[in-house]
């Protein structure tokens, strides 16, 4: 259970310090990321389209 929350934690302040540095807007996302939601959907679309190149790379 620990091992949860702590993945939690860590997930969370990287997503912050991204949106706040400007990390993802940079790479995956046009427009501003004002909030936590849009940020997150940042890094869920960039976690994704690494995991299909990868994929795709290794079938």
């Amino acid at each position: 259970m620990i091992r949860h929350f702590i993945l939690v934690f860590v997930a969370y302040t990287f997503i912050l310090y991204q949106q706040l540095m400007g990390g993802l807007r940079k790479r995956y996302f046009r427009t501003t990321l004002t909030n936590f939601t849009e940020t997150l959907e940042a890094f869920l679309t960039g976690v994704s389209y690494k995991f299909f190149c990868w994929l795709k790379e290794n079938e």
